[in-house]
């Protein structure tokens, strides 16, 4: 598909073993340093979304970042009729309710939207999605009502094919990538707002700076949407409260430039 070059210390540190270069396969064409227009784009985190419109001047594309997802789900959907896209990082909490009104209230779907409609659905395959319990009893399987990534993945098609009334299902295309040892650089991507994807590695892009520890804690954006994750968490990992799969609802992500 799409090779690229990496160096070892990309991966996770359990993984590291020796300073060499791998060829990585990836599931779209890998996206090199951002130029200074693309690096003003929204990252958009586990719960949340934007809205991407084409420039009507030209100047330059929109663009938005959206990771990590394995096993989340990014899901974009563009109305070409207003040349106008919507991004969305879905986790097992968050909410297709939400996904489906914010998606017809930004692109305007109505009745004779659904011929000018058209999405994409993608995620990297979790080697252990059905072992590894992420809260102590919990495995991501469990998490997921009991479904595998491939049927979560029809799930949600089959979801927006009824709410939207989509008749020519190939317009929503579906893919899980079985990604290289869980190489960073397959776990993100970069979206324009026509929905063309790209693979990205953020640490090895410096999207938020030089990492240290394989990750961004000290990073103020990274930081801002990682703390709001973890509070949707916690209430879902909350016994006493009632089940949380597919519930919450998405919050907008702001716009950001990336030093």
């Amino acid at each position: 598909m799409n090779a690229v070059l990496f160096s070892d210390f990309l991966r996770p540190v359990s993984i590291v073993a020796r300073k060499a270069i791998d060829r990585v396969t990836l599931p779209f064409p890998y996206s090199e340093v951002p130029s200074p227009t693309t690096r003003q784009a929204a990252f958009v985190y586990e719960n949340f979304y934007t809205v991407l419109e084409d420039d009507a001047k030209k100047i330059g594309k929109k663009y938005a970042i959206v990771g990590t997802l394995r096993p989340c789900f990014f899901v974009g959907l563009r109305n070409d009729r207003i040349r106008k896209s919507v991004v969305f990082h879905k986790a097992a909490y968050s909410s297709l309710d939400s996904l489906v009104e914010i998606a017809k209230k930004e692109l305007a779907i109505d009745g004779k939207a659904e011929k000018f409609l058209r999405g994409y659905i993608f995620s990297n395959r979790y080697t252990f999605y059905n072992y590894f319990p992420i809260d102590g009893k919990n495995t991501w399987r469990d998490l997921h009502q009991g479904k595998s990534q491939k049927e979560e993945m029809v799930f949600i098609k089959n979801f927006l094919i009824s709410s939207f009334n989509i008749s020519k299902v190939e317009r929503l295309e579906c893919r899980v990538f079985k990604n290289y040892l869980g190489h960073l650089a397959s776990l993100s991507v970069l979206v324009d707002s026509t929905l063309e994807l790209s693979s990205i590695c953020l640490d090895r892009e410096e999207i938020f700076g030089k990492c240290t520890r394989l990750g961004f804690e000290e990073d103020d954006v990274l930081e801002e949407r990682y703390k709001r994750a973890q509070e949707l968490r916690q209430i879902y990992f909350d016994d006493k409260l009632a089940p949380t799969y597919n519930s919450l609802p998405f919050e907008r992500a702001p716009l950001h430039y990336f030093e």
